[in-house]
């Protein structure tokens, strides 16, 4: 049997879809679970949810009465989970009507440790089919050797937990717990994950749809924090598994979110100019850096973020990602403008 574990929390506007896509597919041996993180604001996702665990069985409603976060919430389904597959779905995307039964067809031929599926980017009524740059099936040893390094900035394999069809004893062996983080926690349970994989399958079939152009406003303050914390859990693993060709990746992953972190701040706070550059200044200068910039290849030294980074120059960097906010506002006012019309 096949567990569908749907976390929830405020997103009443989608779970209809979401719910109608999982109780009507074409194969049908499995329970939705259904978890509410935390009553308070949840009530009209309580309601709806109520509703289909009173008309289907397969539908199990689970309220948690604190709020946890997605990742908690994640682990506390696996912990109430009674299949031998679990697979995660956001609540506010949706499944083609055959995505359960392809999923598990293909688990079934060998048994491999997860079977992953394409997906779908939906804004409205637009639609672009996305998947990674591999399919078919993938064992160890070159499995470890090959894509352990899709987690350390390099996009081979999807790093997302949705979309995808694992095994739950193999989950159990390697032992997981939820993880501290606001940003990444798909990338960090797989991450952790990855090295009691002996063999995977990557389906053709497009069977997931994302909701993309959910954009905030706001700046996110957990993007740069955690990332760095996940940056130096990145550097044992490394160094655990002497995988040492995944030293400058990851390092050349994290000056992107730094910037990603400027670039944020120019276009979704309201600080003043010469206040972001104090606290990029205040940032840059932190050793955390120094160990970020120790790389083993010279032809990244030439880069402008990496020379900026160097010369622990604000002003440079804060150049740079004004500079490429304004190449991407029209995209940016484009896709705020679809969102909001669908």
């Amino acid at each position: 049997m096949i567990s569908v574990i749907v976390p929830i929390y405020k997103t009443e506007k989608y779970l209809d879809t979401c719910i109608k896509s999982l109780i009507n597919q074409s194969y049908n041996n499995f329970e939705l679970l259904l978890i509410i993180d935390g009553r308070i604001g949840n009530e009209k996702c309580v309601e709806i949810c109520d509703y289909y665990s009173r008309t289907d069985k397969r539908v199990r409603l689970i309220v948690k009465e604190k709020n946890e976060g997605v990742d908690k919430t994640r682990f506390y389904g696996l912990e109430k989970a009674e299949g031998d597959y679990i697979t995660f779905v956001d609540s506010d995307d949706w499944l083609e009507k055959d995505a359960l039964l392809v999923l598990r067809q293909r688990m079934q031929e060998s048994n491999y440790d997860y079977v992953e599926i394409g997906y779908s980017r939906r804004l409205g009524p637009f639609r672009q089919k996305r998947k990674g740059l591999l399919s078919g099936e993938i064992r160890a040893p070159e499995l470890f050797e090959q894509y352990f390094i899709s987690f350390f900035g390099v996009n081979i394999l999807s790093v997302t937990l949705w979309g995808k069809l694992y095994r739950k004893d193999v989950i159990k062996r390697a032992n997981l717990e939820p993880s501290r983080f606001k940003m990444g926690e798909d990338l960090m349970f797989n991450l952790h994950l990855f090295p009691y994989l002996k063999s995977i399958f990557i389906e053709s079939y497009y069977g997931y749809n994302y909701r993309y152009g959910g954009m905030t406003n706001k700046y996110n303050q957990y993007l740069l924090h955690d990332s760095k914390k996940q940056f130096l859990e990145k550097i044992k693993l490394i160094d655990q598994y002497n995988y040492y060709k995944a030293s400058d990746s990851v390092r050349i992953e994290m000056i992107n979110i730094l910037l990603s972190d400027i670039i944020q701040k120019i276009e979704k706070s309201n600080i003043r100019e010469d206040v972001i550059i104090e606290q990029i200044r205040e940032e840059i200068n932190s050793p955390f850096w120094d160990r970020v910039l120790s790389f083993s290849n010279k032809e990244y030294y030439n880069r402008h973020s990496i020379d900026a980074l160097r010369m622990k120059s604000p002003e440079r960097l804060f150049a740079i990602c004004k500079g490429i906010v304004k190449k991407n506002i029209m995209r940016r006012i484009m896709v705020k403008v679809a969102a909001n019309l669908f």
